[in-house]
């Protein structure tokens, strides 16, 4: 099992980098995705985002990632922002006690680009006041914790 727990700001590129693990994923290999974001998407697949509903939106991603841990898929992604170590500290620490296997891996990536670009490609119209607050309030993950991989998008 690789869990892999995608952090950044909106328009970062987490969601393509979702979309290119599971692409590279050996034939036959199972992955699962867990995103707050997929909550608001309704039965015709329009993303209607409803701030009021957010704390649940990530109750349902945290099942969703409880779900696929318990069921040992092989790939378990997390498209989040988690910008702060509050967001990222329960699936951490879940995928941590259910890491039994010596193959298990859990991975943390880190993805960042200019706010320029990420105001001109997030798919959610969030607007670039709220990005830069998302760049600023990224915590430092913690020397115990996986070493983080930073990318740049562009």
């Amino acid at each position: 099992m690789r869990v892999v727990i995608l952090r950044g700001h909106s328009g970062a590129g987490k969601s393509s980098a979702a979309a290119e693990l599971v692409k590279r994923l050996p034939e036959g290999k199972t992955s699962w995705i867990c995103s707050a974001d997929r909550y608001f998407i309704d039965l015709d697949g329009e993303y209607k985002f409803d701030f009021n509903k957010l704390q649940e939106a990530h109750k349902h991603c945290f099942a969703s990632f409880v779900t696929a841990i318990d069921n040992r898929y092989d790939l378990i992604i997390v498209d989040n922002t988690n910008t702060r170590l509050v967001e990222l500290s329960p699936y951490v620490a879940y995928a941590n006690i259910n890491m039994i296997f010596p193959q298990d891996t859990l991975e943390i990536i880190r993805l960042n680009c200019s706010l320029s670009l990420a105001e001109a490609r997030n798919i959610h119209g969030v607007p670039r006041g709220s990005i830069e607050n998302m760049k600023k309030r990224m915590e430092k993950i913690p020397s115990y914790w996986p070493l983080e991989k930073l990318i740049q998008t562009n």
